[in-house]
């Protein structure tokens, strides 16, 4: 028996099938067992689906050839010396020998393996075949890399001289008659010669991809040699096994859906949202809604324009993709009106998530989005015009340039081509203004891209498109700058964020806390936007509108004194810019509905006359303009009163209102220590080093602000009583009108730590202001005790105030506290009295007039003549 030099076969193209003609007899007695590395950590896949009901005679499978060959290069099951180095390489081996041994047909053998070694990134490939009686003995499924270019990992694009891979995994099936089957030989190697990996691109075209997806969701268990075969007969093309399985893992994912765990998760929405609207379809496709009340409160304030995301990646545990519903406010913040999931992208799940989206609306009346802004997509196109048919479809600027990048992504190290400057292009093009110059740029893009059909064919596709994104065809229409690049790369970039194992409630909580509040305020730190801080248009501005529309037009203020502006009538105006383009600005009188703050809001028309400009920037955003501004600097005008139409972006100026008598209370209370507060620490910082002043007393003191009670009457303080014979009387003074009931008013009002502390000192016959103008040199003990009394309480206030939060001062005096601070004091040392002050005072004069009057005397002494 003779046998092909191995040669000969790598000269031979790898798809086709290498046979020779030997009889059955003359087959190689199996190999004995030899050790070989198996990989512990390797998966089982599941149980084999395929049963054999075919009788003992061996089947027919026409994608042989009818010639048989056996490689001897496999019979011998001993490693080689760089075998051995690559065995305990995870990267270079797998231990598939827990994949099912038996099948009907080699189709289904090769199927089989080839779908459970995708997630192992190992595929295989028809390699031998021995047929006796044109039947099918022995076949063989080798390593699909085998006789291909074998490149270097790290020198791919580099490598000069390639080799072929000689990888040695091979797998043979031999027919068993009484099992009537295709038993597999053991053992056999199972160390690569190359790492593994596969290539996980799709490069098929759109069309085969939209086909294969409607198989997929008809027909969820098919064969992956069905799949190939419904191609070839509708599109006439051969597509490779590992095609198909990247096409299936774009389209439906990698992982399976946990439906257990799902419900289990949606349910934790529900508990975790109050009144939020969480919608489960579990059927083919797989499709979730989730909406919160804060995002319906939301989309009730911003309806007008609406942004759809669909994501590229599968950041969950469950491998759906995420569709976010976003917006605009005032501030610039992102806002999130509802979140989308699905595992399938098709015209049904879109269908199924905007009519959720729509039922909400309709169920609280609320009026339909006036623009929405997509992407390239043309099936969410189609369902959205069906569903949203008054409103305009607008796509993303992002869309269009990422969508360029991702074309010419392949071509990035070609030295021929320069994807910078292509990419710069297309941004210009995406930002132009001019009609005739916007057609001319286009066309001498699909001039530069001509290199590559592929390219050219995807970029004229785009163009086609261009009344839905170029600035030409959207001037004049309000986006609120949602199509702009930096929208949806914010959007994009939070998906691109988040984390595989995310469950539904964490990337709605995400939502939350990190997309809405994703800060967009321009910059305006830089020395020249300073310059302009005050500008009376620009104190103006601030004034009246948010943070995020006053930096735009911050930076449009600065730019619009780099045009010219010229006066064409009293009411038309005419700007040039630096790049030679021209504006028309115009001053038209308009009726501006305003409402009052009263309950019943009254509309109220006033005219006025108000500016515009013909600029993209003015009608897509509803900011002041650039030019605007240069017309402003021509004729001298320091307000913005002719802007009562730019509503979208101006700060609510309605009061809240508080929700009971019992806040308003609250919130004096809050205030009349916050003024405390902040008078201690005026004069803190006044009086740095050196004597600090001595504090004022104060006569009919007010208890709390704007010199009222709890039922609105004033509340004063006893006059305060400096000399010792009027503090004597304080004892029989002690029966004052106290007024029982508003006590009880404080007290459940939550004001017990001062109130009742002034009301206790009023019972007890002590006046809180009161300072210690009395020595303790022969008083009696009643006089002593009420000094100590207030200097307890003294103390308590001093305790109470400094340096503490509003909280802790209204939770800190606590009657185990008041005891405690009363302690403290009476163990104290006995602090100075004004008495002992002005006994001191008295006797340094009396020490410095003796010393005084002595010097008066010597310097006589000294003048008389001797």
């Amino acid at each position: 028996m003779e046998f092909p030099k191995s040669s000969l076969h790598s000269e031979l193209h790898s798809d086709e099938d290498i046979v020779t003609e030997v009889p059955s007899s003359a087959l190689p007695p199996p190999a004995p067992p030899v050790n070989q590395v198996i990989d512990i950590d390797a998966p089982s896949p599941s149980v084999s689906q395929f049963e054999t009901p075919d009788p003992a005679k061996p089947p027919v499978d026409s994608s042989f050839s009818d010639i048989t060959y056996i490689n001897p290069a496999f019979d011998s099951m001993h490693l080689t010396p760089e075998e051995q180095k690559r065995a305990t390489d995870k990267n270079y081996i797998f231990n598939f020998s827990s994949f099912p041994a038996s099948f009907s047909t080699p189709t289904e053998a090769l199927d089989t393996y080839n779908t459970l070694g995708y997630k192992h990134q190992i595929q295989f490939k028809k390699y031998e075949i021995q047929k006796s009686k044109n039947q099918i003995s022995m076949f063989s499924l080798c390593c699909a890399k085998r006789d291909k270019p074998k490149y270097h990992p790290r020198f791919q694009y580099a490598q000069t001289s390639v080799k072929l891979s000689e990888c040695n995994v091979n797998v043979r099936f031999y027919f068993d008659k009484l099992k009537g089957s295709f038993i597999r030989k053991e053992p056999f190697k199972i160390v690569h010669d190359h790492p593994r990996s596969l290539e996980e691109k799709v490069t098929v075209s759109e069309d085969i991809i939209r086909e294969v997806r409607d198989i997929l969701m008809f027909e969820r268990g098919i064969k992956l040699s069905d799949i190939q075969e419904r191609l070839m007969a509708k599109f006439g093309l051969e597509i490779e096994g590992l095609e198909i399985l990247n096409v299936i893992k774009l389209i439906k994912g990698d992982r399976e859906v946990n439906e257990q765990a799902l419900v289990q998760d949606c349910s934790n929405i529900t508990e975790a949202f109050d009144s939020s609207n969480v919608v489960l379809n579990k059927g083919v496709p797989y499709v979730l809604f989730v909406q919160t009340r804060q995002m319906l409160e939301a989309y009730v304030k911003y309806n007008e324009c609406i942004m759809v995301n669909v994501s590229k990646y599968r950041k969950n545990r469950y491998s759906f993709h995420i569709i976010h519903i976003t917006g605009i406010d005032i501030h610039g913040y992102p806002i999130c009106f509802g979140i989308g999931f699905l595992d399938i992208k098709c015209i049904n799940a879109y269908e199924w998530i905007f009519k959720k989206f729509i039922e909400r609306a309709e169920k609280y009346e609320i009026e339909m989005p006036k623009i929405i802004v997509l992407n390239l997509d043309d099936e969410i196109s189609t369902v959205l015009q069906g569903i949203f048919p008054t409103s305009k479809q607008i796509i993303s600027q992002y869309y269009i340039v990422s969508k360029v990048k991702e074309l010419l992504g392949k071509h990035k190290r070609r030295p021929d081509i320069d994807c910078i400057v292509l990419i710069d292009k297309i941004e210009e093009i995406v930002m132009e203004t001019e009609k005739e110059v916007f057609e001319n740029k286009m066309s001498d893009f699909l001039k530069m891209v001509s290199f590559d059909s592929t390219v050219e064919r995807n970029v004229a596709n785009i163009f086609s498109k261009a009344e839905k994104w170029s600035l030409v065809s959207v001037n004049g229409t309000y986006t609120a700058g949602l199509h702009s690049l930096e929208r949806a790369d914010a959007i994009e970039g939070f998906t691109r964020s988040l984390k595989y194992e995310n469950t539904i409630l964490s990337i709605t909580q995400h939502t939350r806390d990190k997309l809405e509040k994703k800060d967009c305020v321009l910059a305006c730190n830089s020395k020249e936007a300073h310059a302009y801080m005050d500008h009376p248009v620009y104190k103006a501005i601030a004034k009246n509108f948010s943070l995020y529309a006053t930096s735009i037009m911050m930076h449009q203020l600065i730019e619009s004194y780099k045009y010219i502006a010229y006066t064409e009538s009293d009411t038309s105006f005419k700007v040039t810019t630096d790049t030679g383009r021209n504006y028309n600005i115009t001053l038209r009188v308009e009726r501006i509905l305003t409402e009052t703050k009263d309950l019943m809001k009254q509309e109220i028309k006033e005219v006025k006359q108000c500016f515009f400009c013909n600029c993209p920037f003015f009608s897509t955003t509803e900011m002041i303009c650039s030019h605007i501004f240069c017309v402003m600097n021509l004729i001298q005008i320091k307000n913005i009163n002719n802007f009562a139409h730019l509503k979208r972006w101006r700060e609510s100026n309605e009061e809240i209102l508080p929700d009971s008598a019992q806040m308003q209370n609250d919130n004096k209370f809050l205030n009349f220590i916050e003024e405390i507060e902040d008078t201690k620490k005026r004069k803190r910082n006044k009086h740095k080093g050196g004597k600090v002043p001595m504090r004022k007393r104060k006569k009919n003191g007010l208890f709390y602000d704007e010199k009222k009670g709890i039922d609105g009457n004033l509340m004063e303080r006893p006059n305060d009583i400096p000399d010792d014979e009027e503090m004597k009387s304080e004892a029989s003074d002690a029966d004052v009108n106290i007024d029982v009931e508003k006590l009880q008013k404080s007290m459940e009002m939550g004001f017990d730590s001062e109130i009742l502390k002034y009301s206790e000192q009023k019972i007890e016959g002590i006046d809180y202001n009161k300072h210690d103008d009395d020595s303790s040199d022969g008083d009696s003990s009643d006089e002593r005790e009420r000094r100590n009394r207030r200097r307890n309480a003294r103390g308590q206030k001093k305790n109470h105030i400094k340096g503490k939060t509003l909280k802790d001062k209204l939770e800190s005096i606590q009657p185990k506290a008041q005891q405690q601070v009363k302690e403290k004091v009476k163990n104290a040392p006995r602090r100075k009295t004004r008495r002992d002050a002005k006994l001191e005072e008295e006797a340094n004069e009396d020490s410095t007039m003796d010393v005084d009057d002595m010097s008066i005397e010597n310097s006589e002494l000294i003048s008389k003549p001797k």
